[in-house]
């Protein structure tokens, strides 16, 4: 038994010298090598710095509009690479425009909120910057009172805000309605005179009068009153827009082989154009005219200088629509507005429906990607607020009308 038991441990003794021979002549060379090679590099450079951390001190102006408002913030440690320079609003990230170290101008995002976190983080800094409040108001919104029933066409809106809207409802004129600044909604005019009002303007005696695309205007006197037939033009006439000028005299359009002056006398003089003009403005001292002309069948605003109700300047070409760089083949003008400044606003059926012409000759999209086709009408609130009738459009004609959007235009109409 003890003979076994010493064999055995003989064979293990000799099993464990075999196992060190391997073992040291594998580690041996390994050794050997680990004391001729250098010591490897660290993967963390310690001379490295990161750079500063970004500090916002100020943002301007005080507060935006959401996707609109170019917005200036001032500060420390920005990067000079507008690229390097992350700006977050909340968790919206808002393309740089301009950078320097000390300011970065940025595009605010649409994001419609009172107390929105402003941070930013430049490339090679380890923390974001401080955070900064800001606030951004829409700068379009849809207007409110209006049912899913009800189509709104011809508006105007007087001294004090109150906006006034010819109406259909499932098809059928139901008057004019009126809301209030603070949203209240109320009959205007509930007789079915007409089936709706394609244009409606307040006239210089205070009267609201309105264009429903026949050979007539009608007049309101104030609220609950019954239309009343003003003027008639000849049989087979269209008057779809009409404007006041300064000496109160009316100049209306359609799509007729001419255009006309009304004097107060309700004499009515007319001026030859074989045009469809869809819009009619007056604006210092010019008559603007917007539609397509027949002789060459371009979608064009022309204008002429106005001396009198019998009396105008020859015709010039204000803005060619169809040739111009944001015109497209098939598409088409359906209302016109000035701001104060003088800049023409072009409401149309483009994908950026609303296009601003201005006194440089420079033509853009006003509030890209904010607005949706097709605008038929524009008409100026109260203060920097402009309307916007959208609708539905094809071949050039409207066919139905869906919604009023108010524009927070950060300008104003003319006076």
């Amino acid at each position: 038994m003890m003979i076994t038991d010493m064999a055995d441990s003989s064979k293990s003794l000799h099993r464990l010298r075999r196992i060190g021979i391997v073992l040291l002549l594998t580690t041996l060379p390994l050794f050997v090598m680990s004391c001729t090679i250098e010591k490897s590099v660290s993967l963390f450079d310690p001379n490295y710095q990161s750079k500063p951390d970004p500090v916002i001190s100020s943002i301007s102006p005080s507060f935006g509009l959401a996707g609109v408002t170019r917005v200036t913030i001032k500060g420390l440690n920005f990067s000079g690479i507008k690229e390097e320079n992350l700006v977050y609003f909340d968790a919206e990230r808002a393309a740089v425009l301009s950078a320097t170290s000390a300011q970065l101008e940025v595009s605010a995002p649409l994001l419609i909120k009172d107390f929105i976190r402003v941070r930013v983080s430049v490339l090679g800094a380890e923390r974001f910057s401080n955070t900064v409040f800001y606030r951004l108001d829409a700068a379009v919104e849809e207007m409110k009172g209006i049912s899913i029933a009800e189509e709104p066409w011809g508006t105007a809106v007087d001294a004090v805000g109150n906006i006034y809207v010819s109406m259909l409802s499932d098809g059928r004129g139901v008057g004019v309605k009126k809301f209030t600044p603070d949203g209240k909604k109320s009959d205007y005019v509930s007789t079915r005179f007409e089936t709706k009002y394609q244009s409606l303007k307040f006239g210089p005696d205070g009267a609201l009068y309105g264009a429903w695309n026949i050979r007539a205007l009608a007049r309101i006197a104030g609220e609950n009153a019954t239309p009343e037939l003003w003027v008639s033009f000849l049989t087979g006439t269209k008057i779809y827009d009409f404007a006041f000028d300064a000496a109160g005299n009316i100049w209306a359009v359609g799509d007729n082989a001419a255009f006309y002056s009304v004097k107060v006398d309700k004499s009515i003089r007319s001026f030859p154009l074989q045009a469809n003009i869809k819009s009619v403005r007056v604006f210092n001292n010019y008559l603007y005219l917007a539609g397509k002309t027949y002789a060459d069948n371009l979608e064009r605003v022309i204008r002429f200088r106005i001396f009198s109700a019998d009396s105008l300047g020859p015709r010039e070409n204000y803005f060619d629509f169809s040739s111009s760089v944001v015109g497209s083949p098939g598409k088409s003008i359906y209302t016109i507005a000035f701001t104060s400044q003088g800049s023409l606003l072009v409401g149309t059926d483009l994908s950026d429906p609303l296009i601003e012409v201005r006194t440089d000759g420079s033509v853009g999209p006003f509030y890209p990607r904010l607005l949706s086709p097709t605008i038929h009408l524009l008409v100026w609130g109260k203060g920097t607020q402009l309307l916007a009738v959208i609708g539905s459009a094809s071949a050039g004609a409207v066919s139905s009308s869906n919604k009023i959007l108010k524009i927070n235009a950060q300008t104003t109409g003319p006076p």
